[in-house]
């Protein structure tokens, strides 16, 4: 549950971080906020069922796969990074 925590808090810090960066003009700030989120979502994904959960549990968890995608997408965007779209 912590993972999951950590994960949303992470994902709820991205608008204000950016305006941090922008008015500071230092985009590492958007560079270490990528890496930060990859390692939260890889504990939140190795520590927690995300297809083996109840309907509702799922929906939520893949809600939460789905933003933390378009989060790192908006992130490379605005770093000038392309992502392939799978790995």
């Amino acid at each position: 549950m912590e993972s999951t925590k950590n994960l949303i808090l992470r994902l709820e810090s991205f608008d204000d971080l950016v305006i941090a960066a922008a008015k500071g003009r230092t985009p590492y700030l958007i560079a270490r906020y990528t890496q930060d989120l990859a390692k939260d979502f890889h504990h939140f994904y190795t520590f927690t069922r995300v297809l083996n959960a109840d309907t509702d549990v799922m929906k939520a968890r893949l809600m939460l796969v789905q933003a933390t995608k378009q989060t790192l997408a908006n992130a490379f965007r605005l770093l000038g990074i392309s992502a392939p779209e799978k790995m």
